[in-house]
């Protein structure tokens, strides 16, 4: 079993950021992507809005800024994403990030990072994100999760843990 997180780009030619995670909470897939997918197994899929989810998983008081505004307030906010996703690790079920994953490795250089080379990153971090909610709800289910909406009009999932 695997758990996939997409964050979907708007548009055909944009990448999408792409991450998978195994039952024990590991990456063992990331990068991105610009091909639309095409009919496959059935699959069952959640949505995930990133930014509530963060806030609920990191603790914390208010969204963090890392999508919009300078690249340095940006950097920022993807450093602070980043203690959350760390903290991941310690959490039930865990989020093992490994320094030698692309994430990762990305993270130590956000300096670096400009235009669309920061926005592949905030991509995949999201996707990282998405994929854990999905791996949080199959561990946990519908009683550590708000769900806004139904199977008949969509719904959108946001972990609950429980606050310590």
């Amino acid at each position: 079993m695997r758990f996939v997180g997409v964050d979907l780009a708007w548009g055909g030619r944009n990448p999408s950021g792409l991450a998978a995670l195994d039952p024990a909470g590991r990456v063992v897939a990331e990068g991105s992507a610009t091909a639309r997918p095409g009919p496959g197994h059935r699959l069952v899929a959640i949505e995930v809005f990133p930014h509530p989810a963060i806030v609920e998983l990191g603790g914390l008081s208010r969204a963090l800024r890392y999508k919009k505004g300078p690249p340095e307030a940006r950097r920022a906010g993807l450093r602070a994403l980043a203690l959350v996703l760390a903290g991941l690790a310690a959490a039930d079920p865990p989020l093992r990030l490994d320094a030698d994953r692309l994430l990762a490795r990305e993270l130590l250089v956000l300096s670096d990072r400009r235009g669309q080379a920061l926005k592949a990153v905030e991509d995949l971090a999201d996707a990282h994100v998405c994929a854990y909610v999905a791996l949080w709800w199959w561990w946990h289910g519908p009683a550590a999760s708000l769900v806004a909406g139904n199977d008949a009009t969509g719904a959108i999932v946001v972990p609950l843990p429980a606050r310590r």
